[in-house]
């Protein structure tokens, strides 16, 4: 029995993954208590709404139950005997909560789902080391039901446990899975070869090259690999027995400044998987077998509409019935209302009484009564339209609802055809010409790969597998200790200012007649100014421009004043300072 539990929230969208026909033989929801909606999403969208009077984001505890299929299974009663368990372990008895049972590829397996929220404290359960409580929970419960565990779950020993989890993919492994069909074992035992039969980076490039796993430069990591998927794997995770110090000792040569970008990689990894669509299609693709892609789609999309049929018939019969409704409610009221008036012309045109209103004026006081009871009975009639329109909007909003989770279901039942289409050309890809067997648990794996002699553009193809030869490695002097920086610039500062200080028996040398010795230290600072100095060239003057005094540059602008001043036609050209004529005072003065 394995399980698995995480705090999370998404309701939603988990609501729609639980529901998914399409990777799930059978769907059956079990139990759900603590929700007044019938369905799933009408459950998890109550408790996010109670979630928002408290501050947990992770409203939610997902928890699957996967027991082992070659003893038997388990009985309902079991199953439900072990979530009441851990109910008991981490507090959750008295919680909402929905069991939805799964078959996928013949094996049952159990999907459970609590509401963190305490409605009556409104706060949020806590829940801490929950995988630690599982792990106790699951092995009592298979002592007592003679059930065996998998070995990861016997070992108790700190290190031994977490060289297990290692082994084990995590939620964005196992999604890299579903859309490849690789699995994390089948990544660390090709990457781990890569590692054992080669002994320097330049051979490791390009063996991890040769099996279809790309080096890059990750962004947090400082190495990764991308498959031929366009998945991104960490490097010194897949290496079995190796630790980091010995990834950085074995490719320093090649630093992850230097290495090409996550995204280039995925690009390299895209355009092999189009040659090699494209070399398959033209020389040896398989031939195609069961439904075409196009064919697979138009059968969930009939099988969808055939799910939405009785939706939309109830939907539609809605429609009607309110229409019918609201029409009856109309017509009862303007006919009791045209009664109403029929009894009060016939009372006051006949009899007796119409008499004596006539004769004693009591016609206007009649006419002021009747107007607030028509008010009034207006006022009424109002009350029982927004009634029925109150109930007619929560059928609508009901309904709405139940086809918005239908239609997220579908979303998700869609997108994984196409994940399965996209897995199955990849595998096509990877194994040209070859079937891929199964392991008797409804996964596919490839078949060990034996040629890797497609290549794909040039330039694409330099960039990863001559990757070596363009950073040479450092030569390495045995028995020599490296000088460290202030030695190196000390030594490099002596050596100048022995060349450059004259003799006495000398006198001093010309600069152009020094010579340096190099040594095996490196490069001295004179030889580097020098090299510099040489390499910058300085612009041949212009022989046609005429000839002109040198000087600095207060000599230059005199120079160009005097000649301004003696020819009275300078560049700059001087104008008469002209002052506006201040008006005339034309007041009077009195």
């Amino acid at each position: 029995m394995i399980t698995k539990g995480n705090q999370r929230g998404g309701g939603l969208q988990l609501a729609a993954h639980l529901q998914n026909g399409f990777t799930n033989e059978s769907v059956e929801i079990a139990d759900l208590r603590g929700a007044v909606a019938p369905g799933l999403a009408g459950a998890f969208a109550e408790w996010y709404a109670q979630s928002k009077a408290t501050k947990a984001e992770k409203y939610l505890y997902s928890l699957s139950v996967n027991p082992d299929a070659q003893q038997g299974g388990l009985t309902r009663e079991q199953y439900f005997d072990f979530i009441s368990r851990v109910e008991a372990r981490l507090k959750l008895q008295s919680q909402p909560r929905a069991v939805v049972f799964h078959i996928k590829d013949g094996r049952e397996h159990c999907h459970v789902v609590w509401s963190r929220i305490d409605t009556e404290n409104m706060r949020a359960v806590p829940i801490a080391h929950d995988h630690q409580k599982l792990r106790r929970v699951a092995q009592a419960f298979a002592k007592e039901h003679g059930l065996e565990l998998p070995a990861g779950m016997k070992k108790d020993g700190r290190k031994e446990r977490f060289e297990e989890k290692k082994k084990t993919a995590d939620l964005g492994e196992k999604q890299q899975e579903e859309r490849s069909g690789l699995t994390k074992a089948e990544h660390i035992a090709a990457i781990t070869q890569a590692w054992q039969s080669t002994k320097t980076g330049e051979e490791l490039i390009r063996a991890l090259a040769a099996k279809d796993y790309y080096i890059a430069r990750g962004d947090k990591r400082g190495y990764v690999v991308v498959d031929l998927a366009g998945e991104i794997h960490s490097l010194s995770r897949h290496i079995k027995g190796a630790k980091a110090t010995d990834l950085k000792a074995r490719l320093s040569a090649v630093p992850p400044n230097e290495l090409p970008s996550v995204n280039k990689a995925v690009d390299y990894a895209r355009e092999m998987r189009e040659y090699r669509r494209r070399t398959q299609t033209a020389e040896n693709a398989p031939t195609p077998q069961g439904p075409t892609p196009d064919e697979r789609r138009a059968q969930l999309r009939a099988r969808q509409q055939l799910d939405r049929g009785p939706l939309a018939k109830r939907i539609e019969d809605m429609k009607l019935r309110h229409a019918r409704e609201a029409g009856k409610l109309v017509i009862e009221q303007a006919t009791a209302n045209a009664a109403i008036g029929r009894r009060r012309v016939e009372f006051a045109s006949k009899g007796l009484p119409s008499l004596f209103m006539k004769l004693y004026g009591m016609n206007k006081i009649a006419e002021i009564a009747y107007t607030y009871i028509d008010k009034d009975r207006l006022r009424q009639q109002n009350t029982e339209i927004a009634a029925l329109q109150k109930t007619h909007k929560a059928e609508r909003v009901e309904a709405n609802r139940a086809l918005a989770a239908l239609q997220r279901v579908q979303k998700r039942e869609r997108k994984s055809l196409e994940t399965t289409l996209s897995r199955e050309e990849f595998q096509r890809i990877a194994a040209p010409g070859r079937g891929r067997a199964t392991d008797g648990k409804g996964k596919t794996k490839p078949p060990e790969r034996e040629n890797h002699a497609h290549e794909p553009q040039q330039a694409l193809r330099e960039t990863f597998n001559t990757l070596s030869s363009l950073v040479p490695a450092k030569p390495t002097q045995q028995g020599r200790k490296r000088p460290s920086l202030k030695e190196f610039f000390n030594r490099a500062a002596g050596d100048l200012d022995a060349t450059m200080r004259p003799r006495d028996d000398a006198k001093a040398p010309n600069r152009d007649e020094i010579v340096v010795e190099p040594t095996n230290d490196g490069p001295s600072l004179r030889d580097a100014f020098e090299a510099a100095a040489k390499g910058r060239s300085e612009p041949e003057p212009d022989k046609t421009a005429p000839d002109r005094p040198t000087g600095g540059l207060a000599d230059d602008f005199n120079r160009a004043a005097a000649a301004r001043e003696r020819d009275g036609n300078g560049l700059e050209k001087t104008f008469e300072k002209r002052y506006r004529t201040l008006p005339a005072d034309r007041s009077v003065r009195r």
